[in-house]
């Protein structure tokens, strides 16, 4: 509709500023006669207004054909000049509508936004009225359930003393599924919490004795008899 009234405020500024020639108009009444008796003479007269040159168009146009044309044209204006002024005392500004419902947050889990629209159509614009102004489209964050977190192994213990005094031991470290936790149904850290290896510590004082004794015997079994 917009578009269709543009088109008549264009045709009507055309009508504005036009070349209009001149006509004249009807001839008057014949004056009275410039004697009283015997002979004299009678005037009748006509004005270049029908319509009057605007624009830089010419005067004293009397041509039938050229005088037709500026009265239909003066006609076609007219009408338009009217048309549109009907219509702009109708025209109807528009103003928004209540806003819709909050659509569904963006994501499944964690922080999004959620958008909202509103309608120009209370009431619509016609006959070429204004649109709504301001924004359509309205955004905000939104966060739905946390998502779950997996867990991860913080860092490993310094190794733990031998578990022996004497001999051959283990040693253990051990860490903690902390780094982060797992939370919000995430899963658990994989692998084991503990390391263990093998360790050493002095030799064993009665080892060692029993160690010599052994040597010594096996040396006296094998000395010959005198």
């Amino acid at each position: 509709m917009g578009q269709k009234v543009d088109l008549l405020l264009n045709l009507f500024i055309y009508c504005q500023f036009i070349l209009v020639d001149g006509r004249y108009s009807q001839w008057s009444e014949w004056d009275i006669c410039s004697s009283t008796c015997g002979i004299g003479v009678q005037f009748r007269t006509r004005s270049c207004t029908d319509p009057e040159p605007a624009n830089g168009g010419r005067k004293y146009i009397d041509d039938i054909l050229i005088s037709l044309f500026a009265f239909f044209f003066n006609f076609i204006c007219d009408i338009l000049y009217l048309v549109y002024n009907v219509l702009f005392s109708l025209s109807v500004d528009g103003e928004w509508g209540n806003w819709l419902p909050w659509e569904h947050c963006s994501v499944s889990c964690g922080r999004g936004e959620m958008t909202r629209h509103r309608l120009c159509d209370n009431p619509m614009p016609r006959f070429d009225g204004r649109y709504c102004d301001g924004d359509d489209t309205e955004t905000q964050e939104c966060e739905s359930v946390p998502c779950p977190i997996n867990g991860n192994w913080g860092d490993w213990s310094s190794w733990g003393l031998c578990s022996v005094t004497c001999g051959d031991g283990l040693q253990e470290r051990y860490r903690d599924c902390d780094n982060p936790p797992a939370s919000y149904g995430g899963q658990d850290c994989i692998g084991s919490e503990t390391e263990t290896k093998p360790c050493t510590a002095q030799i064993c004082a009665g080892i060692s004795i029993l160690h010599k004794y052994t040597i010594n015997h096996v040396l006296i079994e094998h000395l010959p008899y005198t």
